[in-house]
């Protein structure tokens, strides 16, 4: 059976976003300074879009730490999944002509069902991730000055 109510937010993003709601934080918050290390099987594409999100979630202290290594490669294989079954589709003639030889030649559309759960899972796992606008719009860096504020230095 599953609990009621909203998923409890990561410290990490509590103290992030300012404790808007003013409650007491119960456990201290260590932000761990390094990074997920990418996977020894990561080449070519998969590479590149692992740099590609750590360095940006970098500019965020302690957005992705280990804990979150096997969650960014999930994502990343579901990226490159998805764009490689497109471009398959795309090589077929588009995904008309792709459904068309498919039922001339009864042949199951594989292609179209793994690319649209490579889409199910990239929205599934950027939320986790706070990849999605909506999950990342509340996230800002701790050292962010506020409107009007100089810099005393």
């Amino acid at each position: 059976m599953a609990l009621a109510g909203r998923k409890p937010k990561p410290t990490v993003l509590r103290v992030l976003e300012g404790n808007r709601e003013h409650r007491q934080i119960k456990e201290p918050v260590k932000v761990p300074p390094i990074a997920p290390k990418m996977p020894l099987s990561f080449k070519g594409r998969k590479a590149t879009l692992w740099k590609y999100y750590i360095e940006k979630t970098s500019k965020v202290p302690g957005w992705l730490t280990e804990d979150n290594a096997g969650l960014l490669a999930a994502y990343v294989v579901a990226c490159v999944t998805h764009d490689r079954l497109d471009k398959y589709i795309e090589d077929k003639g588009g995904e008309h002509k792709y459904l068309e030889w498919c039922q001339k030649n009864n042949y199951a559309r594989f292609h179209i069902m793994e690319r649209d759960k490579a889409a199910k899972d990239i929205n599934s796992f950027g939320a986790a991730l706070g990849f999605q606008p909506t999950s990342r719009g509340r996230i800002e860096p701790a050292d962010k000055k506020e409107e009007g504020e100089e810099d005393l230095d």
